[in-house]
């Protein structure tokens, strides 16, 4: 089953901030532990495996080059740094104005 969470945070973005957004959240959310942060192999198998569904998905032949794939790669991981400032700006505007009880700053 699809359960859709934090549907107001949805919009339309680059397609390797999501990844790199994705990558980041591998190592958790409460006990954040970067070590789990996918290695190279793993980025590069994944990636590859997104394009190839990606081009099917568009009536293409999924064929993906090593190119492709290190471009991508590249573009991803530099994401993954905006996703931190992202969220890390997020963080401090809720510190301030949520009322919610969370502690945002740490």
């Amino acid at each position: 089953s699809v359960k859709f969470i934090d549907y107001e945070y949805a919009g339309y973005n680059y397609q390797a901030y999501d990844i790199g957004n994705h990558f980041n959240e591998f190592a958790g959310l409460n006990e954040v532990d970067y070590s789990h942060y996918p290695e190279r192999p793993f980025q590069l198998q994944w990636l590859r495996s997104y394009l190839e569904a990606y081009k099917e998905h568009k009536g293409q032949d999924g064929v993906v080059t090593d190119r492709e794939v290190e471009i991508l790669y590249v573009q991803v991981n530099k994401f993954a740094l905006a996703s931190h400032f992202f969220w890390g700006l997020w963080a401090l505007i809720q510190a301030k104005f949520s009322t919610i009880d969370f502690d945002f700053l740490g």
